[in-house]
């Protein structure tokens, strides 16, 4: 259960950090646009990761595990394309650890 807090905290950290630095240019209005979807996205992975995080500290790993899914696919859809394009090694790394904590999640079953 650390290690998945752990994985959780990281995460939080990285998310926290993209939003507040921005993942687009403000060169034009449709990079402004992209900044506000990647900003939503982002907030929208702390918010479900802060839900997943309140499930583990009850013991509920099952409603963890559901939520954990649509939370990757978010991720795979808004957030990693833009995060790859400027910085693959960031995206491969937050990718590890969506894996490190779906693994987590699945051996708390």
């Amino acid at each position: 259960m650390l290690k998945l807090k752990a994985v959780i905290i990281a995460f939080v950290v990285i998310l926290c950090g993209l939003s507040l630095v921005g993942c687009g240019s403000n060169s034009s209005q449709s990079a402004s646009i992209s900044k506000d979807q990647i900003q939503k996205a982002i907030k929208d992975e702390l918010t479900g990761l802060s839900s997943i995080e309140a499930d583990v500290n009850k013991g509920d790993f099952d409603a963890a595990a559901k939520l954990f899914k649509p939370l990757h696919d978010e991720y795979h859809a808004s957030v990693l394309p833009p995060i790859q394009s400027k910085n693959a090694n960031m995206a491969e790394d937050m990718h590890a650890k969506f894996d490190a904590l779906d693994d987590a999640l699945i051996d708390l079953r």
